[in-house]
C-alpha cells in the first residue's frame, strides 16, 4: 500500500523532526513488530518494550522518599504574586463557568415548565 518511510500522501516525512536535520522514523508495522510470537495475553512484545524481560525489584519506602524529595527539588515553584495572579484568574474562571451553567439550568428550568405545563 505504502512505501517505508512515507506519509499517506507519498510526499510527506512520517517523522515530526522530518527536515530539522533529525534522522526520519520509519512508521510503525501492523503486526509483530519484533517478530516475535504474542505473549500468553496475545499481546505482541517488542525486545525493547518495558514489560518485557524481567521483572523490575520493588524499591524501598525510603528510597521513594529520597527519590521524590529529589524531584521536588527540581520542581520551579511560583513566588507569592504569580501565586495570588493564578488564584485570581481561577476564580473568575470559576465564576464565569458558575453563572454560565446557573444560566443554563435556569433557562432549561423555564423551557421545561413552559412545554409540560
Amino acid at each position: 500500500m505504502f512505501s517505508k518511510g512515507s506519509g499517506a500522501t507519498g510526499s510527506a516525512s512520517v517523522s515530526k523532526t522530518g527536515g530539522w536535520g533529525f534522522k526520519s522514523l520509519l512508521p510503525c508495522e501492523i503486526g509483530r513488530p519484533s517478530g516475535r510470537p504474542p505473549n500468553d495475553e496475545g499481546v505482541n512484545v517488542s525486545d525493547n518494550h518495558e514489560l518485557s524481560g524481567k521483572r523490575a525489584g520493588r524499591t524501598s519506602p525510603i528510597t521513594f522518599y529520597r527519590q521524590s524529595v529529589a524531584e521536588l527539588r527540581k520542581v520551579i515553584w511560583p513566588t507569592r504574586p504569580q501565586l495570588v495572579n493564578y488564584f485570581f484568574v481561577v476564580l473568575v474562571f470559576v465564576l464565569i463557568m458558575m453563572g454560565i451553567v446557573a444560566g443554563l439550568d435556569y433557562g432549561f428550568g423555564k423551557a421545561m415548565f413552559w412545554i409540560f405545563a
